[in-house]
């Protein structure tokens, strides 16, 4: 788990992905963030609501990793932000390092 300062990211590649949420080129728009992230088992493999976290075990293979990411967003609508990723077995999570998050 890595926290971060408001508008940084951790800078990619970090870690093979285990599907295309992660390390992809952004989505163009609202539609295509949506359909990407419907096909993503890492989206599937943690959920958060009100607070909470609730992690599917079902969707995380045998020895991948659940990366996550949070940011604190300084803001009264959203107090943070948090990307989640699931790395492919084998691939090692590098450290993070902080660079300015863009759009």
């Amino acid at each position: 788990m890595t926290f971060l300062a408001p508008a940084t990211r951790c800078e990619v590649p970090r870690f093979v992905g285990a599907d295309d949420s992660y390390g992809g080129p952004p989505a163009g728009n609202p539609e295509e963030l949506r359909e990407l992230v419907s096909k993503a088992r890492s989206y599937k493999a943690i959920q958060a609501s009100s607070g909470t976290f609730h992690i599917f075990p079902e969707y995380i293979r045998p020895s991948e990793t659940l990366v996550l990411e949070f940011s604190d967003e300084r803001s009264a609508q959203a107090r943070w932000r948090m990307g989640s990723w699931l790395a492919k077995a084998g691939s090692p999570v590098k450290p993070c390092n902080p660079v300015p998050r863009t759009g």
